[in-house]
């Protein structure tokens, strides 16, 4: 049997490689989907979370007031300002109610993580079924190799649904360094996953190749 009967032809490859690309423009696609369904549902929760506390607080002032109401001298001695309509000071113990522009970096960081995880999934179900076919030991150190990466990212996308929270800090420095700033947590995580989506998306077509 001559072996360049069963060799590949050029519409053969052609074919691959237009199967590849879609293959991963569909992965990239449902991480974007995953990430803005995943990142409404945080945003949600971070903003419900912050209602609670903030009644959580008038609650305590209100019992604050009351046990004091009847002792002039610490009648309005709170060292809290206990109206949420003043200004923000060192002293407030409330958290900001979150807007969409408080959260863009968080939200970018979600849909990155988001298309990481996909694209995980994909090249580990690629390299399965790789193995099936070759059955090769060096494929399954691959697998072991992407499985503790896969659940990293896991881990990442709860750090940042915790930083949607944060994000709601009084104190700039603090949630800068959190969430809110260029220089903070959420853009380190953004910057980072993005190289990494570049990374994965062309081992995913080098490997489907």
């Amino acid at each position: 049997m001559n072996i360049e009967n069963i060799k590949p032809s050029k519409n053969d490859f052609v074919m691959i490689k237009k199967k590849t690309i879609s293959i991963l423009a569909i992965l990239i696609i449902l991480g974007l989907i995953t990430g803005f369904i995943l990142s409404t549902f945080f945003y949600n929760e971070a903003n419900h979370k912050i209602d609670e506390y903030n009644d959580n607080m008038n609650k305590w002032f209100q019992m604050w007031n009351n046990s004091l109401s009847n002792n002039s001298k610490f009648n309005n001695s709170s060292p809290f300002i206990s109206n949420q309509s003043t200004n923000y000071s060192f002293y407030n113990p409330y958290l900001k109610h979150l807007y969409p522009s408080d959260v863009i970096l968080l939200t970018i960081g979600v849909l990155a993580i988001c298309i990481t995880i996909y694209l995980k999934i994909g090249i580990i179900s690629a390299y399965l079924y790789i193995f099936f076919k070759s059955k090769s030991p060096y494929i399954i150190g691959l697998i072991l190799v992407f499985i503790p990466l896969l659940i990293i990212s896991l881990f990442l996308l709860n750090m940042l649904r915790a930083l949607y929270y944060s994000s709601a800090l009084e104190f700039s420095i603090l949630a800068s360094s959190l969430g809110f700033g260029v220089e903070g947590l959420a853009a380190i995580i953004c910057i980072v996953t993005i190289i990494e989506i570049i990374g994965l998306s062309i081992l995913f077509y080098l490997t489907n190749e």
